[in-house]
């Protein structure tokens, strides 16, 4: 015959097997959690902060950050094929659309400001690295064009002016 378990015999069950566990925890030896001494906590942190060297003088002084203050400019303009990178490592004044006339100040003042400051920058790094600055600028100028996005003018080594592909 199957007996039926009641709810008064679980519970009774787990009363038992609770008396039980914690009659067995109550028999462990005691744990001591004082120590003969304070604890200590050392918590020492060493921060080194080393400022950040970034390669070639474009990276500092006040032609780098005149550099970067018109690099937006100088995009917007490349974006609207006014101007692409030469093959001497300078900015070019290309065609102005219709749309552009009467900005030939604005896009002349961009390109010689950009131009220059270039200048600068390839004739400190030709003395620095003793290359000479034609050099220098055939350098400059192949970086310019792989740097370049794809339907920007470039002017490639032999003097031929394309939109990069």
């Amino acid at each position: 015959m199957i007996r039926k378990t009641s709810p008064t015999d679980v519970a009774r069950a787990c009363a038992v097997a609770a008396a039980t566990t914690l009659a067995t925890a109550c028999s462990l030896p005691p744990v001591r959690l004082e120590t003969p001494e304070p604890v200590k906590i050392d918590v020492s942190v060493k921060v080194n902060i080393a400022p950040i060297k970034k390669e070639g003088a474009d990276a500092d002084g006040p032609v780098g950050t005149s550099r970067r203050t018109r690099m937006e400019e100088i995009q917007n303009l490349k974006n609207n094929r006014i101007v692409g990178e030469n093959n001497k490592g300078y900015l070019a004044q290309r065609e102005i659309p219709s749309s552009w006339k009467g900005q030939e100040d604005y896009i002349r003042r961009i390109v010689d400001a950009e131009n220059n400051d270039r200048q600068v920058l390839y004739s400190e790094k030709s003395r620095n690295e003793k290359k000479p600055f034609e050099e220098v600028e055939k350098i400059h100028a192949q970086q310019w064009r792989e740097k370049s996005f794809t339907g920007e003018w470039i002017q490639t080594p032999e003097g031929e002016w394309r939109q990069k592909q």
